[in-house]
């Protein structure tokens, strides 16, 4: 039997591979990371809105 790859979810181009993301987010101090938690929580609410 072969083993198959399980199926990985594709990402857009911009943000890497996965290591690369936890490695970006490792990079950043944790308020900055808070700041963009929030401002990306504010946007989805706002996009949700607008329809």
């Amino acid at each position: 039997m072969t083993q198959r790859q399980p199926n990985r979810p594709k990402r857009p181009p911009e943000y890497g591979s996965f290591e690369d993301l936890t490695r970006k987010l490792l990079a950043v101090p944790k308020t900055e990371l808070d700041k963009k938690l929030a401002q990306y929580e504010d946007d989805k609410k706002r996009r949700r809105k607008s329809g």
